[in-house]
């Protein structure tokens, strides 16, 4: 849609490849005046038994040539992706030939992109796919990245930083490591500081808690916003920022309801 009135037109596939397997997982964002896509494609499965990490431009509504990104990724967490200074940076759950199943992070540079690089050394290594992938946010040239990891049997949820644009992050803050589903969410607010939505855990539940973390790593008392299942009926959660105010939505599956909260920013506790 570009009428700002919601009349849409269709643009057929991002990708040019007709085989039956798994194209999805897709995350957007604006490039200078196009639009960016980047997705998990699994075209060379029977060839490579990977999924692989594909990207294409949408102009005026069609879609562009479509590259590979890197031949071997996670199968089916969520792919994310953010604009820093107008670059695109991505992010998402790689993996080995060995399996360990650690975030990465590639960079637009120019007409061509930057190699894989780590985002954080966990060390998990899984023989499945998790179906919990990674969230980023940009704000100039400020960036952050939340995340879920199980490395060493212990599940936990972690946020780190980077001043330059994604090229380099700095260590990880850990948010919680009570066993949480994770399913993160993170995003940045008018007081400068980063916030992160994500699924903890309380007994057998799963519970919608909000956090306000500063650049630095300073981290404020997470706020509850409710309970869910702790299964993946319950789906991911959901953070939008727009203004002074912070809308979270998700699944109550514990009783059937779409839940829908606006909390201010500034109302969530200082780091």
């Amino acid at each position: 849609s570009t009428d700002g009135r919601g009349g849409w037109q269709r643009t057929g596939t991002l990708h040019t490849d007709r085989s039956s397997t798994e194209h999805g997982f897709v995350s957007w964002a604006r490039e200078g005046d196009h639009l960016r896509a980047v997705w998990l494609d699994a075209r060379s499965m029977a060839q490579t038994g990977a999924t692989a990490l594909w990207t294409a431009e949408v102009r005026r509504g069609v879609a562009g040539e479509e590259r590979e990104l890197d031949p071997r990724v996670c199968d089916c967490c969520q792919t994310a992706m953010t604009m820093a200074d107008g670059k695109a940076v991505v992010a998402y759950r790689d993996r080995s030939d060995a399996e360990v199943r650690d975030m990465s992070v590639l960079r637009r540079l120019g007409e061509g992109w930057s190699p894989p690089a780590p985002l954080a050394a966990d060390g998990w290594t899984i023989r499945a796919c998790p179906v919990n992938g990674p969230s980023l946010a940009a704000a100039g040239s400020r960036v952050v990245a939340g995340w879920f990891t199980a490395a060493g049997g212990s599940a936990r949820v972690a946020v780190a930083f980077s001043n330059d644009g994604g090229a380099s992050f700095g260590p990880p803050h850990g948010i919680d490591a009570e066993q949480p589903p994770g399913r993160v969410t993170v995003s940045w607010t008018a007081e400068g500081d980063a916030i992160l939505l994500w699924l903890g855990r309380n007994g057998d539940d799963g519970e919608v808690r909000l956090i306000r973390i500063s650049p630095h790593g300073r981290v404020g008392k997470p706020v509850v916003l409710g309970r869910t299942s702790a299964g993946r009926v319950s789906g991911l959660p959901r953070l939008i920022v727009r203004g002074p105010r912070a809308y979270v939505a998700w699944l109550d599956s514990l009783a059937s309801r779409l839940r829908v909260v606006a909390i201010e920013t500034a109302s969530l506790p200082a780091p």
